[in-house]
């Protein structure tokens, strides 16, 4: 087990007194620690793609029955468009900057730095992750704090297998499992019965990629290296009707993965531990189908960044909640602590989340992982992106333009204003990020990816 970080009381102070990031909490539940907590992770879900979000396409029945006990965090957003450094983020309960773990680089955790799970496992339960390989790998820190670490690209259904028979196998003891699935991520290939969405009569070229890819992942043994070659192959040149179908392909791989879901709570459900368990569903960051110029998870747009958060308790809450504060998935880690009965007060960078709203508004960072100079701080509904390139520099009103569609940028004071303070506001997030950065050590080296492992991040287009 590693060492817990140093000078946390310390690094605590800084941040606070720089004025920008917020406090922790110890939000535990009155009846006690939970007995269960079951998180599960939908890679590239975008929270605008849900029904429960608003979205006109049923995409989500489960999810949305889910909901409806739930508290449905309504601003949540992603510290970056990457599923390394989200995650991470996730996990540690710091921004991507403090961790330095991303999916293009070659660092691991400090060993400074504990886990989510690793807390959870010195506080007595039992932890086990099934997640989709790829990025999500031992190699950078993931399994640290995991007595079960299960961790390999394949369909939805297949991993659940392996969930049911982990949970078939556990006893009693207080439990943290952690499921993650590229269901949604490209290629998208919708499972059996749930292309639903896209066009009979759409005779692309695109119809026969995705049949053709469908029986690639579904073999054992598929070539998965040459799946997203072949899926985005001449993707310059897709018109209307090409990036509608691949939407609807989107949508129905969100309503497999919802089916999913609803198999998964049907499991904890089936064993009679749904009643104890605290269940929490969300997303490491969206997709982008050219509302900004580009397919994909490379900006920090709001297509990006938004994503859904759904807190249910043990046995539900009637009716659910909605709860409009803007909060970020560096919150989870002290939220599932404080959930657990276990100090957070050395999650510098994290609050925990409940009880609901009783906690203060503050800015939330983000920064790409193609280009670590492009970031983003959102403050009230202000958005301002910054970056090297004067391209990069814009300003939205998110309660007036919620899609970034008009750049205030130089249209007034006010503006420029915003603009000045904002600056100022990551320049502090910046600051304070590098120091608790070097007060932890700092990533470490992380191991080379195995042939396998390659193979993978290739079909998922991390690699070439």
């Amino acid at each position: 087990m590693s060492a817990r970080p140093r000078h946390a009381a310390h690094l605590l102070v800084l941040l606070l007194g720089a004025g920008v990031l917020a406090g922790c909490g110890r939000d535990a539940p009155s009846d006690g620690p939970a007995r269960r907590i079951v998180l599960v992770s939908i890679d590239t879900l975008r929270a605008d793609h849900l029904s429960c979000y608003g979205y006109p396409r049923e995409t989500s029945p489960r999810l949305d029955a889910l909901a409806e006990e739930s508290f449905v965090f309504t601003r949540a957003r992603a510290h970056s468009n990457s599923t390394a450094p989200s995650h991470m983020s996730l996990f540690t309960g710091v921004l991507p900057l403090v961790h330095d773990v991303w999916n293009g680089g070659d660092t691991a955790l400090s060993p400074d730095l504990p886990t989510l799970a690793e807390r959870l496992s010195d506080a007595g339960y039992r932890t086990a992750a099934f997640a989709d390989g790829g990025m999500v790998a031992e190699r950078f820190g993931f399994a640290r704090g995991f007595d079960t670490f299960d961790s390999r690209y394949e369909r939805f259904p297949r991993k659940l297998d392996r969930v049911e028979e982990w949970l078939d196998a556990t006893d009693d003891a207080p439990a943290f499992l952690f499921v993650h699935t590229y269901g949604v991520h490209a290629p998208y290939v919708p499972a059996r019965g749930h292309d639903v969405f896209t066009d009979p009569g759409y005779t692309g070229e695109l119809r026969a990629r995705v049949m053709a890819l469908a029986s690639r992942l579904d073999a054992p043994d598929g070539d998965l290296g040459a799946v997203r070659t072949l899926f985005w192959e001449g993707r310059e040149s897709f018109d209307e009707a090409d990036r509608e179908y691949l939407v609807g392909l989107y949508d129905g791989c969100i309503r497999s993965v919802d089916a999913g879901v609803g198999r998964l709570l049907d499991m904890v459900d089936a064993r009679g531990l749904l009643d104890d368990a605290w269940v929490i569903v969300t997303s490491d960051h969206g997709e982008a189908f050219l509302e900004h110029g580009s397919w994909s998870h490379r900006e920090l747009y709001e297509e990006e960044l938004h994503v859904p958060l759904l807190v249910r308790p043990p046995g539900g809450l009637a009716g659910g909640r909605r709860v409009d504060a803007p909060v970020g998935l560096v919150d989870l880690a002290a939220t599932l602590l404080a959930l657990g009965g276990v100090d957070a007060d050395d999650v510098v960078q994290g609050r925990a989340l409940l009880p609901a709203g009783s906690f203060e508004p503050r800015p939330l960072h983000a920064v790409a992982e193609q280009y670590r100079g492009y970031q983003t701080l959102v403050d009230g509904a202000w958005k301002l992106h910054v970056g090297e390139a004067d391209a990069r520099w814009q300003l939205y009103d998110l309660s007036a333009d919620p899609r970034e569609e008009r750049n205030l940028l130089g249209t007034g004071e006010e503006a420029d204003a915003v603009r000045a303070a904002l600056e100022r506001e990551v320049a502090t997030v910046r600051a304070a990020a590098a120091a608790l950065r070097e007060r932890l050590g700092g990533a470490i080296e992380a191991a080379a990816p195995t042939d396998d492992e390659l193979e993978v991040l290739r079909a998922l287009g991390y690699v070439r």
